[in-house]
């Protein structure tokens, strides 16, 4: 399978826009390198140390709820492996690498998508629009680079499915396995079924029933080891995702616009070493 022909072209002006992009973001996010804001969810080592076991520990909360889980689950694992493969960096040094890389990429993946359809300049804007807003701000200060990931993959997987989708075996691979990482995160997971279910109700054309199995069996087969936690019971999923949704909300009046440029919450604390 050749891997370039999935990802969005990049050519001279496109090599021009992911630089642009870089730097910018290198610039926004400079303050990361002295310690950024951390709020409940921080589950992002704080020593180097810490990095190399990452893998090895479910994500941990702040608060009391579950024994200190509020969610009752962990489908960050591919994610948690791949940070785990750079014990080599401090903590700080990694995750503003991580940060650049996820806003550049995502951006430019809503550059890719929007570029059909309005100009290039007004495309860029939009890239930077979908990573520079408080929302964002408040995802990543509050340490939900699973969000993060998920969201850039969901970004990729529109693209794929409008620009790049054909009916065959090796497209529906490639959906099924997108969505199979989109699980990172939870609740992009739902709405990543919900969003390819769509797209096949609204363009039958591009359906064929024998390419079913892979777009189905492989994100339930990657995720079955925290979707077994709901089907067996173990946790109900309206509750989970009522407290997940609750939880998210509970600090936002904690941001304002002017810390998105100084990247620290009000009651948060700095990491620092």
């Amino acid at each position: 399978m050749n891997i370039k022909r999935l990802l969005p072209n990049t050519n001279k002006s496109g090599k021009i826009v992911v630089a642009l992009y870089v730097l910018i973001f290198a610039v926004l996010l400079v303050a990361v390198l002295r310690g950024v804001g951390q709020y409940w969810d921080w589950t992002f080592p704080f020593y180097a140390e810490q990095i190399g076991t990452f893998f090895n520990r479910a994500a941990d909360s702040w608060t009391r709820d579950a024994g200190g889980s509020p969610l009752g689950y962990s489908s960050d694992y591919f994610a948690r492996f791949g940070i785990s493969l750079f014990g080599f960096l401090q903590p700080e040094l990694l995750i503003y690498f991580l940060l650049i890389a996820l806003f550049t990429a995502g951006a430019y993946g809503v550059y890719k998508i929007t570029s059909n359809h309005v100009r290039g300049w007004l495309a860029f804007l939009f890239g930077l629009a979908a990573f520079i807003n408080p929302t964002i701000f408040y995802k990543f200060t509050a340490g939900h680079i699973d969000y993060l990931i998920s969201y850039d993959l969901l970004i990729f997987l529109i693209y794929f499915l409008f620009y790049r989708f054909k009916p065959d075996l090796r497209s529906s691979v490639v959906v099924g396995l997108t969505l199979a990482l989109i699980g990172v995160q939870i609740q992009f997971f739902a709405i990543a079924a919900v969003m390819v279910a769509l797209y096949f109700i609204l363009r039958p054309e591009q359906w064929r029933w024998k390419f079913l199995a892979p777009i189905l069996l492989l994100p339930l087969l990657v995720n079955m080891v925290w979707l077994s936690y709901f089907i067996f019971g173990g946790a109900d999923l309206a509750n989970v995702s009522g407290e997940a949704t609750k939880s998210s909300f509970k600090g936002a009046s904690s941001a304002n616009y002017a810390n998105i440029f100084s990247f620290s919450f009000s009651k948060a604390t700095l990491i620092s070493r």
